[in-house]
């Protein structure tokens, strides 16, 4: 009864109408039999299992005094009830699993983690004697509708096979492993990242992230008094905003100062952005379709926060000289914009992501991508200049604690001491940013060149035109203030002149290899830092996992682009130096190894 109504909670907090998947039955709770107690259900597996170990003893016991070679029916009978046993220990496990993530505390998170181990060592023995017993699973669907476009009719139920749901279970338990984690003392960065991570992961599915929802938040009570309320019963929102306000650009003049007016605009700072800092985690416990759709809602707020926060800055600057007994140089007289710098560095990270999920989700098509990684190479290049000027802000708060905190008693400073900015974070940071960008100028490149030898064309339709689309995936830029909107027509003038004649399709591939090569640098060096530097501590082997498939990428692509060149050249040449036949070719792209950016393909057609 506890799982049943522990389900139906996460369920009702994390997921709306559309992201229901009914059963074989039409309803999810038919899954769950809510006149049952779950410690009865448990009782009786584990009397099931006890049964069924004395009598394998039995049998074995019977044997071993008879001294008879083993018979086939002998055999078999113990296959069926080691299969048996298998298949109770994975079900007791998994409903340990489930209790124990009720309460997300130190100790049940170490139960978790042996049971987690445990029940995967059960798959194997499951998956071996399938045939044996026979027991094909009918029932098990998949609850991930894969629906991607929001204006879609629900789509059928798709049922899994019996090799599908062990590999579900596998994958499941393995993401499950990633919660267990969040009760060490990590940073709100890292628990945001981690949340990202459970969410984004091709396994994710709404059990895993209602269960995170549950561990991070208990309840909504953070959400509807996230002021008075703690994450993971540690983590005061306010002094998470203390902390990565200090990780970030280390507004300490501020945070620290003992200037009654300060204090209050401060106080006041964190009381009007705590609610949208809450949502940089709750958003993650949605599916990833509708977090591109809050994303939308979620980027305004935080552009409406940035603007109050630039005049945040102007006032605190001018409280700051007021309140200052010393001498003011050139540099202090200017405003210096922290906090608004870091509220913009927030939106610009949401900017990223929203254009991204556009090619994660199939709403961008094919013939779209070309724009979509420009425009993304725009945010990526306003992203890279923005961490240079924060940068400036860091060596400014150093001298401030150079001349001001030498004997500093601060209990923000005492607390927060390890959180002294290491220029490993903006290094970090820089190089993480720059590397996208390289990465999205080289498919800039790439697909101009296949425009250029008239592979990837845009569709012929009457109806169908390509300024309108531009405005249409893009017309969240224009509903904020900056970055600045860049219009169709730059974008096309942009586009003309780099494929210009003067600009060969040799040349267009050229510049691609220069760009994968330049981001091929970036991430080797990444993968050096450690990980309280990129705030993976909780899943840092994954992380280095997708440095390395970002580095495959690049090396398939830069190997494919000499395969091209060469197979155009031919095919030129076999037309006489006309135009490519471009009935014979298209271009194949291929996700495995990350959802934004694409093994390319050129193949050719019967």
């Amino acid at each position: 009864m506890l799982i049943h109504l522990y389900l139906i909670k996460l369920f009702n907090n994390n997921i709306k109408e559309e992201d229901f998947v009914r059963d074989s039955n039409g309803t999810i709770h038919n899954y769950f039999l809510g006149n049952i107690q779950d410690s009865e259900v448990i009782n009786n597996l584990q009397q099931t299992e006890e049964e069924l170990i004395i009598r394998l003893k039995n049998q074995k016991n019977k044997n071993s005094l008879t001294k008879v070679p083993l018979q086939d029916d002998f055999c078999k009978e113990i296959d069926v009830i080691n299969a048996l046993l298998s298949r109770i220990r994975f079900r007791r496990a998994f409903l340990n699993i489930l209790i124990n993530f009720i309460q997300s505390n130190k100790k049940n998170m170490n139960k978790i983690k042996k049971a987690l181990t445990f029940a995967l060592t059960q798959i194997p023995i499951m998956k071996n004697t399938e045939s044996l017993i026979k027991a094909d699973i009918t029932d098990f669907f998949n609850e991930n509708i894969n629906r991607k476009l929001y204006y879609q009719m629900p789509r059928v139920t798709i049922k899994y096979t019996t090799e599908e749901t062990y590999n579900y279970y596998t994958s499941f338990f393995k993401e499950a492993a990633y919660l267990c984690s969040l009760t060490n003392e990590i940073s709100y960065r890292a628990l945001i990242n981690i949340a990202r991570k459970i969410s984004e992961s091709n396994n994710s599915s709404t059990l895993l992230r209602s269960i995170l929802h549950s561990i991070i938040f208990e309840n909504n009570s953070i959400v509807t008094n996230p002021k008075e309320s703690k994450i993971l019963k540690r983590m005061s929102i306010v002094d998470l905003i203390k902390e990565w306000l200090i990780s970030f650009c280390d507004p300490i003049m501020y945070m620290d100062s003992k200037d009654s007016d300060i204090k209050d605009m401060m106080n006041a700072f964190y009381d009007r952005c705590i609610n949208s800092v809450v949502d940089c985690i709750r958003i993650y416990g949605y599916n990833r379709s509708r977090i591109r759709r809050l994303l939308v809602q979620f980027i305004i707020e935080w552009d409406k926060l940035q603007e109050e926060s630039e005049m945040l800055d102007n006032k605190l600057h001018n409280y700051y000289l007021l309140a200052s007994k010393k001498e003011i140089n050139d540099n202090e007289n200017q405003t210096q914009y922290y906090i608004s710098s870091w509220v913009y560095h927030i939106k610009l990270l949401y900017l990223e992501e929203y254009l991204s999920l556009g090619i994660e989700l199939d709403i961008i098509m094919k013939h779209e991508l070309l724009y979509t990684y420009w425009y993304l190479h725009y945010l990526y290049d306003v992203h890279e200049d923005h961490l240079k000027k924060t940068e400036l802000l860091q060596g400014i708060s150093t001298e401030y604690r150079k001349q001001n905190m030498k004997s500093s008693h601060s209990t923000l400073e005492k607390k927060l001491s390890d959180l002294k900015l290491s220029p490993y974070n903006y290094l970090y940071k820089k190089k993480n940013i720059s590397a996208y960008k390289l990465i999205s100028n080289a498919f800039v490149f790439m697909l101009i060149a296949f425009r250029k030898a008239e592979i990837c064309k845009n569709p012929a339709c009457e109806f169908d035109k390509e300024n309108i689309r531009f405005y249409h995936r893009f017309k969240i830029f224009t509903e904020i203030n900056n970055p600045a909107f860049v219009p169709y027509e730059i974008y096309i003038k942009n586009i003309e002149t780099i494929q210009s004649d003067e600009n060969s399709i040799k040349n267009c591939f050229s510049y691609a290899i220069a760009e994968f090569d330049k981001a091929k640098e970036y991430l080797i060096s990444i993968k050096q830092f450690q990980d309280n530097v990129t705030q993976t501590q909780c899943y840092h082997e994954f992380f280095i996992k997708n440095i390395d498939n970002l580095l495959t990428i690049i090396h398939k692509n830069i190997e494919n682009i000499n395969i091209m060149t060469k197979k155009i050249a031919i095919m030129k040449i076999k037309n006489n130096n006309q135009n490519i036949n471009t009935r014979k070719l298209n271009i194949k792209l291929n996700f495995e190894f990350n959802k934004i950016f694409p093994i390319i393909e050129i193949i050719e057609l019967d």
